[in-house]
């Protein structure tokens, strides 16, 4: 997914996403970590870093989200699907955009 802060909305903010993992293995899934890639394409030298767990350490972290309860994955299947959904968005102090 891709924002552009330049034209974002707040109704952008809310958004589902499907998503697979492929198993490399038999095992049980807990929660689900996500990352994320910025990139300032404005500025004069582009700039702009990730969370990715093959990318170098930032302050920023992944987010992991539990599942209410458990999942099972099997390499036979291969494929998992999912799907990720954000609602609506509350900010303390409240912005406006």
């Amino acid at each position: 997914m891709e924002v552009d802060l330049n034209t974002l909305k707040k109704e952008d903010l809310a958004f589902a996403v499907p998503f697979k993992l492929t198993a490399r293995h038999d095992d049980y899934i807990h929660a689900v970590v996500t990352f994320f890639t910025v990139d300032f394409s404005k500025c004069h030298k582009k700039i702009g870093f990730s969370t990715a767990p093959e990318s170098p350490y930032t302050h920023w972290k992944q987010t992991v989200f539990y599942l209410n309860d458990y999942a099972t994955i099997r390499k036979v299947c291969q494929n998992f699907s999912l799907h990720f959904r954000v609602g609506e968005i509350v900010s303390f102090p409240p912005f406006s955009l």
